[in-house]
């Protein structure tokens, strides 16, 4: 029944300017391909989201119970995988390029999708089992 529902589901991916989102359950390991063929984690996308929307690398540490250079480095491996910078890095300060805020909205969807397909998948087989 699992490995079914994996199958309706990546029956339904779609192709978002040239880049496959494929969607995998948390169970399996989520991971995305990237457009320059490497593969980013879940939790990079988390990572970066809420460092975008905090402003600031060591809150987003703090939130997460991280040093502030994990952040850092788990953002630039981010950046070097889909081959953009994503933050503008000053001192003390740090902005979204405009790459990176179009990767905000898109992650931000993505993660969606990821949590909406879990929790579909969770129904599916909740349902099974009855």
């Amino acid at each position: 029944m699992y490995n079914h529902l994996v199958l309706i589901f990546y029956s339904q991916l779609q192709y978002s300017h040239g880049i496959l989102i494929c969607i995998l359950l948390k169970s399996v390991g989520t991971r995305t391909k990237s457009s320059s063929g490497g593969k980013y984690e879940e939790r990079q996308l988390i990572l970066f989201v809420e460092t975008a929307q905090l402003g600031s690398f060591q809150k987003t540490a703090e939130l997460n119970l991280m040093s502030q250079r994990a952040v850092s480095k788990r953002i630039s491996a981010l950046e070097t995988e889909i081959g953009a910078t994503l933050f503008d890095r000053q001192k003390n300060k740090i902005n979204l390029t405009a790459a990176g805020k179009h990767f905000l909205t898109r992650a931000t969807e993505l993660l969606n999708t990821m949590r909406m397909t879990t929790y579909e998948v969770q129904q599916f087989t909740q349902q099974a089992k009855e």
